[in-house]
């Protein structure tokens, strides 16, 4: 219902109209006297039923707009997972809106709840999952339920429904934030079971969402795809992986996971271990990395410095001289396709396409950045350009060793002969 305009009822198949009359000031005033008061989130609800109303304002905060989003219980929505309700591991359903993730978890609470004999509270933001009012609608069950004050307070909920009233399942709709994402992950590792939702259409979305991250595990440069960039580079046996961080010379983490995780600075300076940021996740940052620990690479513009003189360097990717024109764009996302998908993952070599010379010199800069070598192929009217799995030939630097922590930086500490680099390396929770 929008001020002026006709009403709609909208379904999956498209919008009807309900009424030729628009809507008007005295509708939206009797629409708004039959459901409950409106929160700082602007819903509301009707007592004891599942039905979502949403007001749009204007700029004095007048509701000038209604959405009603019709809401029911589904018995046996949740059947198909009946399996892995039961087994007890935390769920998280992903999905847009409007395609029944609330339905779902409210069947999930009153199945663990009813079926299962399990505690559960649900933390009930909007009330959406039990219902308006204080009495819970008989959808959930046996299952408790806790309403939020205040959108802003509903990671602090969740945290009490842990401390104050012993569940062995929590429920939580839409989390959103990276309070509620932290929260969440501190309920799961008090060994409660977590069912909770969130919006996005892949499991990709919640990925590189930097807030959300944590909740599927967060994001790791892995430990072989660290060995695997050593090995192409022919520092396979220059680089190791260590699990104590006491011993190492240098941390190396994504920018994300030093924004949400600024302990990671401060045990850096307290051991005097410089963090080398990656600021986006691809080969060639990583090769820049290691290369700048092993001190193949200086840091930026500045001197070479001790690794413990400089406690935090950011990898930068390199600047392009001048401006690249289209097809010096589709020739370079080429080449880094080739070999971040097939050269360093798999060791085989790759043919690109025929370029123009101009475009297979830029071609092979890109490809020397990476430390892998190149020939060129084809004839004088087609050349084109093969990357090979093969470093080129530089002077291989000291033993080092790159360790990995599971709940801290993945560090890299010194070789017995105490020449050599360790590194840590950040386990990703951004």
């Amino acid at each position: 219902m929008d001020l002026g305009r006709k009403p709609l009822a909208r379904f999956p198949s498209g919008d009807w109209v309900i009424s030729e009359q628009p809507i008007a000031q005295e509708d939206l005033r009797h629409a708004i006297s039959k459901v409950g008061e409106f929160s700082d989130d602007n819903r509301s609800g009707i007592d004891r039923s599942l039905h979502r109303i949403s007001a749009i304002r204007n700029r004095k905060m007048q509701i000038i707009g209604l959405t009603c989003r019709v809401g029911r219980a589904v018995g046996g929505s949740a059947e198909i997972i009946r399996d892995l309700v039961e087994d007890g591991g935390s769920i998280l359903v992903i999905g847009p809106p409007g395609v029944g993730k609330t339905t779902l978890i409210r069947e999930i609470a009153r199945m663990l709840a009813d079926e299962f004999w399990k505690r559960v509270v649900i933390v009930d933001t909007s009330n959406e999952i039990g219902g308006d009012g204080d009495v819970p609608h008989a959808g959930i069950g046996r299952a408790r339920r806790m309403q939020v004050p205040n959108v802003n307070m509903q990671h602090g909920v969740m945290i009490e429904a842990i401390e104050n009233h012993m569940p062995e399942t929590i429920i939580i709709d839409e989390i959103g934030t990276e309070l509620e994402a932290l929260a969440a992950s501190t309920i799961a590792q008090r060994g409660v079971q977590l069912v909770g939702t969130a919006h996005g259409m892949t499991i990709e979305n919640i990925i590189k969402n930097p807030y959300l991250q944590i909740l599927v595990g967060g994001i790791e440069i892995l430990e072989a795809d660290l060995l695997q960039v050593a090995k192409v580079m022919g520092l396979e046996d220059v680089i190791d992986v260590t699990d104590d961080i006491g011993t190492a010379e240098a941390i190396l983490a994504s920018s994300s996971e030093i924004r949400q995780n600024p302990w990671i600075r401060g045990v850096a300076k307290f051991h005097h271990v410089p963090v080398f940021v990656i600021k986006s996740n691809t080969m060639a940052q990583m090769v820049k990395a290691v290369r700048m620990i092993l001190g193949l690479e200086s840091f930026g513009p500045t001197p070479k410095k001790a690794l413990n003189e400089c406690l935090d360097i950011e990898i930068e990717d390199d600047e392009p001289k001048r401006k690249p024109s289209l097809e010096e764009i589709d020739a370079l996302e080429e080449v880094r396709l080739a070999i971040e998908y097939i050269v360093i993952p798999g060791g085989e070599p790759v043919e690109l396409l025929p370029r123009r010379s101009e475009i297979i010199a830029r071609q092979l800069e890109l490809v020397q950045s990476y430390q892998l070598a190149a020939e060129k192929s084809g004839s004088d009217q087609n050349p084109r350009l093969q990357i090979l799995p093969l470093r080129l030939n530089t002077k291989k630097p000291s033993k080092s060793t790159i360790g990995r922590k599971k709940t801290s930086p993945t560090s890299m500490s010194t070789g017995d002969s105490g020449n050599g680099i360790s590194v840590t390396k950040a386990s990703y929770f951004s």
